[in-house]
């Protein structure tokens, strides 16, 4: 099986100012980029993730050397969908394969997966009309911060559902 990040997706080497964008692989350069959104828009991946390692600012505004590896990216998953659809022109039935069938598939998650009757109904419901930028004070990851900040998505997530129930809109979670 392969994963891509969403992150070595969208940013590449020339995103990498300051230790906050320190992580494992690191990032390439945009011609190794270009080849693996190129692999991802074929369906040669399996899996579209998120490395979702939610260090402090006070972590990563340590020396390069100190600071640890990983980006946060929970929060902006959606927004990096819409733009594979959108601005790389990615078929959405390959995006649903890696984020849903296949990942519920690999961890025989009979319940998932799929849109059917008697499947369990989590859906993120993407606005591919509604664009978004990206503001730290709108995350709801604990450490505070993205390496999206100020990026501009020509979409957004409408609506979290988990078990058939909406868990958000836009950017307000009902808890």
């Amino acid at each position: 099986h392969c994963e891509a990040t969403i992150h070595h997706l969208f940013l590449n080497r020339k995103n990498m100012n300051n230790s906050y964008m320190k992580l494992n692989p690191p990032l390439r350069d945009a011609t190794r980029q270009k080849k693996l959104l190129d692999q991802f828009s074929i369906g040669i991946i399996d899996f579209l993730v998120t490395d979702h390692a939610p260090h402090t600012i006070e972590e990563k505004e340590k020396d390069i050397w100190e600071s640890p590896s990983g980006l946060p990216g929970l929060d902006e998953f959606g927004k990096i969908v819409s733009w594979l659809i959108i601005d790389r022109e990615i078929d959405p039935n390959i995006i649903l394969k890696s984020t849903s069938f296949n990942p519920a598939k690999f961890l025989n998650l009979e319940s998932r997966g799929k849109i059917e009757i008697g499947f369990r109904g989590d859906l993120t419901i993407i606005d591919l009309k509604h664009p978004g930028k990206v503001k730290s004070e709108r995350i709801y990851t604990k450490c505070g911060w993205s390496p999206y900040e100020n990026f501009e998505f020509p979409g957004s997530v409408r609506n979290t559902i988990v078990e058939g129930k909406i868990m958000s809109e836009y950017d307000e979670v009902f808890i």
